[in-house]
């Protein structure tokens, strides 16, 4: 059976991918880049797919 999806699903899945990205960071997995203060895109992919793919 399919269920709605609502609104808060998405933030739960978005606020989980946040805070994986920031304990990232503060382990030295990805590196910050201050000029632009973000991630490249790149490297949030490559970690969220390691952290996916296990």
């Amino acid at each position: 059976m399919k269920r709605e999806l609502r609104e808060s699903d998405f933030d739960d899945k978005f606020r989980t991918q946040r805070t994986t990205l920031a304990n990232a960071v503060r382990q030295g997995f990805l590196e910050w880049d201050v000029r632009t203060n973000c991630l490249s895109h790149c490297q949030i992919t490559t970690h969220l797919r390691k952290i996916t793919m296990g």
